[in-house]
C-alpha cells in the first residue's frame, strides 16, 4: 500500500523540505518503519498552471508489518517535537486526510479511515 505524506507549516515555520527531512529521519530511526514502510523522500512539482515551488514528500510502501496504527503513532510522536502549526497531509489512492494535532489516537484514526476507503 503506497502512502504519501506532505508537510506544511504556517506562521513562518520551517520549510516543507526541512519538515520532510525531519520526519523522514524520524521514520528511519524507527526499526519497524524502516523495515516495513520503506520511507523515501521525493518531490512533487506544482500542478500545471499553478504557482508555487516543489513540494517535498515522504512516500511509504506499507507492508503487513506496519499498520495505520504504527504510522499514526510514529507521526504523532514526531509531531510532539515540532511546532503545533505544522499540518501533516496523508494521501492514499487519491484520497487525503490532514492532521493538525499530535494526539496519537486521533492521528491513528484519521489514517485508518483513509486507508480503509
Amino acid at each position: 500500500m503506497l502512502i504519501t505524506i506532505a508537510l506544511a507549516s504556517q506562521e513562518g515555520g520551517p520549510a516543507s523540505q526541512q519538515l520532510a527531512e525531519s520526519l523522514h529521519r524520524s521514520l528511519l530511526s524507527n526499526d519497524t518503519a524502516r523495515r516495513n514502510a520503506r520511507p523515501q523522500l521525493s518531490r512533487r512539482p506544482p500542478a500545471p498552471g499553478q504557482l508555487g515551488g516543489v513540494t517535498d514528500l515522504i512516500q511509504l510502501l506499507l507492508t503487513d508489518g506496519f499498520s495505520a496504527a504504527s504510522l499514526g503513532i510514529a507521526i504523532a510522536q514526531w509531531r510532539l517535537t515540532k511546532s503545533p502549526t505544522i499540518s501533516v497531509t496523508v494521501e492514499h489512492n487519491g484520497a487525503t486526510v490532514t492532521v493538525e494535532g499530535s494526539d496519537a489516537d486521533a492521528v491513528e484514526e484519521a489514517i485508518r479511515r483513509l486507508v480503509s476507503e
